[in-house]
């Protein structure tokens, strides 16, 4: 699946309280979708602490 269809998917989810920001944090740990795309999404920045842990 494309990223922009992975994006789509991801957004109306997310937009319809389907995917928490737990969810969404371990998405962009998986690699299913980025960093921006989690902001954009969301409208947070992702931040990642200093141990490396998202």
């Amino acid at each position: 699946m494309g990223s922009a269809t992975m994006f789509k998917i991801v957004k109306n989810a997310y937009d319809a309280g389907r995917y928490t920001l737990t969810d969404m944090k371990l998405l962009v740990s998986t690699d299913k979708i980025t960093y921006e795309q989690y902001k954009t999404i969301t409208g947070i920045e992702y931040i990642v602490d200093e141990a490396g842990e998202e």
